[in-house]
């Protein structure tokens, strides 16, 4: 683990380098080192290791955005077109056709919030009865 993140430390560096003109990386990285040696306590020290490992460390890891730009447009085009009733059966029959022989849920919601991010959910309240916040009458 700690392996791979200084790998990638050492990427970061030389990305950097390659973008700084090469020993301006190095300057940065030895100011870094300075001001951790030079400071007064063990706190700001450890501030400016950790300063120093951000500085150089590559971007955060995670899922990537799905492009799913075609397939709005697609259901768009069927509720604008009157091919269906409803956006929900748009919705559903191109998430049925993306997830082939698997679940549509994931895609049909993922659409869902797509099409229409404005739409607000509510959240019900199963021991009052309606939405939160509601009595029971």
């Amino acid at each position: 683990m700690n392996e791979t993140r200084r790998t990638d430390s050492i990427e970061r560096e030389s990305d950097l380098a390659a973008i700084l003109g090469g020993a301006d990386a190095a300057r940065i990285g030895d100011l870094f080192g300075r001001l951790a040696s030079a400071a007064p306590t063990p706190a700001m020290r450890q501030a400016w290791q950790r300063a120093a490992r951000a500085f150089f460390q590559s971007a955060a890891r995670g899922r990537q955005p799905i492009d799913d730009a075609s397939a709005v447009r697609e259901v768009l085009d069927l509720v604008e077109s009157g091919a269906v009733r409803s956006r929900h059966q748009a919705l559903m029959r191109v998430a049925r056709r993306l997830a082939g022989h698997g679940s549509p849920n994931a895609i049909y919601e993922r659409l869902r919030k797509k099409t229409a991010p404005d739409e607000k959910t509510t959240h019900v309240n199963i021991f009052v009865g309606g939405p939160a916040g509601r009595k029971a009458e």
